[in-house]
């Protein structure tokens, strides 16, 4: 049959779920799904979060419309919010980036994480050499500089 599988990644396991992989997750698609017939879905946003304290692995507040809610970010909205808060680290990974700050309207930690062209670029590289039926991108209108059109040109 000609049936092609989509896969969510920032939408497959919430932050509390613990850390899964690309790999992992591709991993588990593929016991049900030959790999054939998936097609990873790569998002040019993430996802802030509400979290207990400043340290890595924090857990999400348990109350998070006390919080702020979890918030969907872009691709630019992250950028030029660590632009505009140079002292936060940005921490950079296979899987995409994140950082840490506090929020004091909310008072609280956040977390966000998100797609950076790196990570996409890394996911389309792993997409072509597992033999996935292809990539999916939402949305390239969240990045007004190119860089992720950039990394589509670089991988493909």
């Amino acid at each position: 049959t000609t049936e092609i599988y989509p896969l969510s990644l920032h939408d497959a396991l919430p932050i509390w779920a613990g850390p899964q992989t690309v790999a992992d997750t591709v991993s588990r698609y593929a016991l049900q799904v030959p790999v054939r017939k998936l097609i990873l879905g790569v998002p040019a946003y993430g996802y802030s979060w509400p979290v207990v304290g400043s340290a890595a692995g924090s857990q999400v507040q348990s109350n998070l419309a006390r919080y702020g809610g979890v918030r969907s970010v872009t691709f630019d909205s992250a950028l030029a919010f660590l632009a505009a808060h140079p002292k936060i680290v940005r921490h950079v990974t296979p899987d995409g980036s994140w950082f840490r700050y506090w929020d004091g309207a909310a008072k609280t930690w956040r977390e966000v994480h998100f797609e950076d062209a790196a990570s996409m670029r890394a996911k389309f590289r792993f997409a072509i050499a597992r033999g996935l039926a292809g990539v999916g991108l939402w949305t390239l209108d969240s990045d007004t500089r190119g860089l992720l059109a950039a990394s589509i040109r670089s991988a493909f």
